[in-house]
Formats: structure tokens, C-alpha cells, sequence
């Protein structure tokens, strides 16, 4: 098949081969940009023992866990933020699993249910100066979404808001 096209291809004008390969080569190329980017974005969780400074991952460990069991939290970075996800037989619960957010100095602590393969648990934003990440969570009613934004040094959650269940396979 490809030696079929390749001699047709060579039998096309010059101008005619040109236009063939803007044609074929442009959606290839943002077919292409399009995966980077989407992996690119994909959020995901590696061990922070790996990445982040042991005694900085000490203090995060004492200020969310009192326990005895060996915690290896797992974490993201991204846009200044480091996300911490405990999730740990004594962190998980009726209300999800404990999660810590961090960015310049500052952290809040929430808890997060499990969530649909094709819903993103975190997206990250920014609005003017503020650096945001949003939080998915599905209920009966539809998908919970929270924005927590750190502007002016701290680190806040700003809104929470309902988006109506279009997809009757993410009730819990």
C-alpha cells in the first residue's frame, strides 16, 4: 500500500507533491503536538521521596500524620505547587483521603474521594496573578469541583461549585 502511494506520489506535478504534504503533514504535526501536550498535563503521582528534600518531607509528614505507621506519600509538582496524596490505611476515611497542598511557604490539608478514570482528580489554572489547581469529586448529584488559588503569599480555597451529572457512570 505505501509503495502504491509513493508511486502515485512521484507521478503528481512538483506543485501538486507540495500540496499533498501540507496537506498530510500539518494535521500529522498537530495530531502529534496535541499527545505531547496531553501527557504533558496529565497529573502524576510519584513517590516524594524521590523528588522532594527529606527534611522538608519530614516536617510535611509531622504536620499531617501523628501515627507510627511508615507513610510514602506520593506527590506532584507543578506550577510551584507540591500536592501530597497520604493516602494510607489511617488517612483514608469516610470523606476520602488526606491530601496537603504546599506552595511558597504556605499549605492547606483536604480530604479527596476516589474518581472516575476519565475526570481528572487536579487541573491547574492561573487567573491573573493567582496560581490555582481545582479538585474533581463525583457525588450523586454531579461532579464537585473546588478551587484553591495562592495569591498575595497564601493559599486559599476560593469556591466550590456543582456541575450537573451528564454522565450517569460517575455516582458513587
Amino acid at each position: 500500500m505505501l509503495k502504491r502511494f509513493l508511486k502515485v506520489f512521484r507521478s503528481l506535478p512538483k506543485r501538486n507533491q507540495q500540496l499533498v504534504v501540507v496537506v498530510v503533514l500539518i494535521p500529522v504535526l498537530v495530531a502529534v503536538f496535541s499527545i505531547v501536550v496531553a501527557i504533558r498535563q496529565q497529573v502524576r503521582f510519584v513517590s516524594a521521596r524521590q523528588v522532594v528534600d527529606p527534611i522538608f518531607l519530614d516536617s510535611v509528614i509531622r504536620e499531617n500524620y501523628t501515627g507510627s505507621e511508615q507513610l510514602d506519600p506520593k506527590v506532584v509538582r507543578r506550577d510551584g505547587f507540591l500536592i501530597f496524596d497520604f493516602r494510607s490505611q489511617e488517612l483514608c476515611g469516610v470523606a476520602g483521603c488526606l491530601y496537603s497542598a504546599y506552595v511558597d511557604g504556605d499549605s492547606i490539608s483536604f480530604y479527596l474521594q476516589k474518581v472516575p478514570k476519565d475526570l481528572d482528580l487536579f487541573t491547574f489554572e492561573r487567573h491573573g496573578a493567582a496560581k490555582c489547581f481545582v479538585t474533581s469529586q463525583s457525588q450523586s448529584e454531579g461532579i464537585i469541583a473546588t478551587r484553591y488559588c495562592y495569591q498575595q503569599g497564601k493559599l486559599a480555597k476560593v469556591i466550590t461549585e456543582l456541575k450537573k451529572n451528564s454522565h450517569p457512570e460517575w455516582h458513587l
